[in-house]
């Protein structure tokens, strides 16, 4: 049974933090509970891939896990489920794609008007 204890944020609840972090954190080294040993997997990609990953996501914004399954599959033939690369990616923010005012150029648009007037009256 967990019980809350209620502690004011300041330094002594960071001091409390601290101390808590650190007894779970050996708890779990104890116990292994992080190791792979007991049913986690290996990971897919070596660190140089998956940093190489994570710069190019940085790069381009995928609107789906799919593309970025597809991508992973043609650079480094390895094969992720959807849901496994969802998990994998749970360390990013979303960010979602909006649209970016261009400035018009007049010339361009009167150009393109006439063009397109001309093509009408065909």
């Amino acid at each position: 049974m967990m019980m809350a204890t209620v502690i004011p944020k300041s330094h002594e609840f960071f001091c409390w933090m601290m101390k808590r972090f650190a007894a779970i954190s050996i708890d779990y080294q104890r116990e292994k509970k992080l190791s792979t040993a007991n049913g986690g997997s290996d990971a897919k990609l070596s660190d140089k891939e998956a940093y190489e990953l994570i710069d190019h996501l940085q790069e381009i914004t995928y609107l789906y896990v799919k593309d970025i399954c597809q991508y992973v599959w043609q650079i480094y033939g390895v094969k992720y489920s959807i849901s496994g690369m969802t998990k994998w990616l749970h360390a990013f923010w979303y960010k979602k794609p909006h649209a970016v005012p261009a400035k018009a150029d007049k010339i361009q648009q009167e150009k393109f008007i006439k063009h397109y007037d001309w093509l009408k009256k065909k």
